[in-house]
């Protein structure tokens, strides 16, 4: 599921991954996520990571990077706002 405004400045809907890694930056867009299943592990530049499963949500901020790495298969709802 996804949806767009007609400016295609707000997206939001549900994705799903298996396991992978990557080096991930948000250079022009927010962020915000609940995890409906599975677990994901956010590394901050500073080196520290934060972990989120089902119930729990998080905020990635315009001008984030770090390293994105969904640890069990990953469901959730997301909206991303452009800058």
């Amino acid at each position: 599921v996804h949806l767009a405004t007609d400016d295609g400045k707000i997206t939001m809907g549900t994705w799903e991954s298996t396991p992978y890694a990557e080096e991930l930056s948000c250079p022009d867009f927010f962020e915000y996520a609940t995890i409906l299943k599975g677990k994901v592990a956010l590394t901050n530049p500073d080196g520290t990571t934060d972990v989120f499963e089902a119930g729990d949500s998080y905020i990635l901020p315009v001008g984030w990077q770090g390293r994105f790495e969904i640890v069990e298969t990953l469901r959730k709802l997301y909206v991303i706002t452009a800058t």
